[in-house]
């Protein structure tokens, strides 16, 4: 609504796309801009063990039914207090990751395990992406950084144990 105004600490993070009827350059677009740093690989364990992911926590605000919202890639250089709709990283519309959902708000796990090893292969220390709507013209809210659900890159271990 405001694209030269900075939203450095929102009461939610927003998201809504709407790609119908003239696709998403003739419709209202909602981004989430969020970053993270990366949680390094222990390095005395083997890598595969291991994957990345990101909590979340929200829903999708219309209660008629379920959809996706998608993760696209942007660059690490912005920051909370300086980003604006007008000055913000270019989006490639290429998502690295995707999130089936519905109204019910809880935590939410995203699998971006390719995009974190990719980014840490690159020498990053860090990983940004826009979250994007359903392209339906759906909203949906999750809490965002500093609240008691604030969004988090984990790095989870998994290890078959053999049955008995």
């Amino acid at each position: 609504t405001a694209p030269t105004v900075a939203h450095p600490a929102p009461e939610n993070l927003v998201v809504s796309d709407n790609w119908q009827n003239g696709g998403r350059t003739h419709n209202p677009e909602t981004m989430t801009l969020v970053k993270f740093p990366i949680p390094p690989l222990p390095q005395d364990q083997d890598a595969s063990l291991f994957k990345y992911q990101l909590r979340i926590y929200g829903g999708k605000v219309e209660t008629n039914g379920a959809d996706q919202i998608f993760f696209y890639p942007a660059s690490n250089d912005w920051s909370a207090n300086s980003v604006t709709w007008n000055h913000r990283p270019p989006c490639n519309y290429s998502s690295e990751a995707s999130l089936y959902l519905n109204s019910k708000r809880e935590y939410r796990m995203v699998d971006v395990d390719k995009a974190v090893r990719k980014a840490l292969a690159e020498g990053k220390t860090e990983i940004s992406w826009y979250i994007g709507g359903d392209r339906q013209g759906n909203r949906y809210h999750f809490d965002p950084a500093d609240s008691q659900q604030e969004p988090m890159l984990m790095l989870m271990g998994f290890k078959n144990t053999p049955e008995i």
